[in-house]
């Protein structure tokens, strides 16, 4: 998920809105989803299809990080071709999380600037009511505990700090203890365990942690112009948090011991970099994602990094992949990440059930992406 892709303080909270002023036509939608099963990278295969006056090329496929044998095999995306739920829907999902086949949740933002909520019941998306805000807002993170229990955070317009719990039945607001700023992603390890990370109205990164009762800040090291994107829990004792440091020149990766903050040591590619998402299966097992060469001025290129539980490293990525966004992980052998200029959120509950989730664009404006993998294909 970007970072503060969208501008909370001045008004107009929903996510990415500078992209959508390109001309729509010839507009190029690119997109890509990377998966790990130990150790190989499949080849990106690129489908088109026409939407009116603008052709849409999508880059959306399955890959994995490749071995010294290089092999190599393509599997054919689906493209966008309508909304999954009843009735078109304009606006930009951010972020999707996987509860089993029969419960998914997805938010965003819709282009009227309010927040957007979608809930996968194993057969269709279904729109659902969020806690009711007076000037609107957008959600840019998701959590979800169980079918009783999920979290949604964001920002609403205005400069307020957005958090929202699902009991079950609602969706109701919860108070934050600081109560300006933007948050960028939630993570729950238990009912009464769960971490949400962010910025301040100043700009200073912002850690919330959940202690079953209320939220509270969690001071954090603040190296100079850092920018928090993406949380991952392991346990009360094993947090990782990713973002940039230097006005976003530098990858930067914090982790949580159960008493401290403590900076760790990222690998940092020349060019520039910086991380968007983080997911962690073990204490020795976890995935950072983001964008490297991002001071080329050309987009950036796919960045991975992978804990070994003593260092980070960076993994191979696809030659000329865009950056990435998301990343999951089932396992230490089954990892997905998505990116490029369209997709936000990534979540899988187990090798045969996934779910994409970002934007793209129609002659009628923005519109919601959802895409499903099933273990063989990639279907809208």
């Amino acid at each position: 998920m970007r970072a503060l892709s969208y501008a909370p303080f001045s008004g107009d909270s929903r996510a990415g809105a500078a992209r959508r002023t390109a001309p729509l036509a010839t507009t190029r939608c690119l997109a890509g989803v990377l998966a790990w099963m130990g150790g190989r990278m499949l080849a990106v295969r690129v489908a088109a299809r026409r939407f009116g006056p603008a052709v849409f090329t999508m880059a959306l496929s399955l890959a994995i990080v490749a071995q010294a044998s290089g092999a190599s095999a393509g599997i054919r995306p689906a493209v966008p071709a309508g909304d999954l739920v009843a009735g078109a829907v304009s606006g930009e999902l951010q972020s999707v999380a996987v509860v089993s086949v029969r419960s998914a949740w997805a938010v965003g933002g819709t282009e009227a600037g309010t927040p957007l909520i979608l809930h996968w019941n194993g057969r269709t998306w279904r729109r659902m009511a969020g806690a009711v805000l007076s000037g609107g807002g957008t959600l840019t993170g998701v959590a979800a505990i169980s079918t009783r229990d999920a979290w949604a955070v964001g920002a609403a317009n205005g400069g307020a700090v957005l958090l929202e719990r699902w009991n079950g039945r609602s969706w109701k607001r919860i108070r934050s203890p600081v109560s300006r700023g933007a948050l960028t992603g939630v993570a729950a390890a238990s009912a009464g365990d769960a971490w949400a990370v962010g910025s301040t109205e100043t700009g200073k990164p912002l850690t919330l942690r959940w202690n079953g009762r209320s939220w509270k800040q969690q001071p954090i090291a603040r190296p100079v112009g850092a920018v928090l994107s993406g949380v991952a829990v392991v346990s009360r004792r094993d947090v990782w948090v990713v973002g940039s440091q230097g006005g976003g020149a530098l990858a930067l990766i914090e982790h949580w011991n159960g008493a401290a903050w403590k900076i760790v040591r990222a690998p940092r590619p020349a060019g520039g970099s910086e991380l968007f998402s983080v997911t962690a299966v073990s204490p020795s097992n976890a995935w950072a994602v983001g964008t490297s060469d991002v001071l080329a001025g050309v987009g950036g290129a796919a960045l991975i990094e992978h804990w070994n539980g003593k260092v980070w490293r960076q993994a191979r990525a696809p030659r000329g992949g865009a950056g990435l966004q998301a990343v999951t992980a089932l396992s230490a052998t089954r990892a997905w990440a998505a990116g490029g200029t369209n997709l936000e959120g990534i979540a899988a509950s187990s090798a045969a059930n996934a779910w994409a989730v970002g934007t793209y664009q129609d002659a009628a404006g923005p519109r919601i992406l959802i895409e499903h993998w099933n273990g063989k294909t990639w279907t809208t």
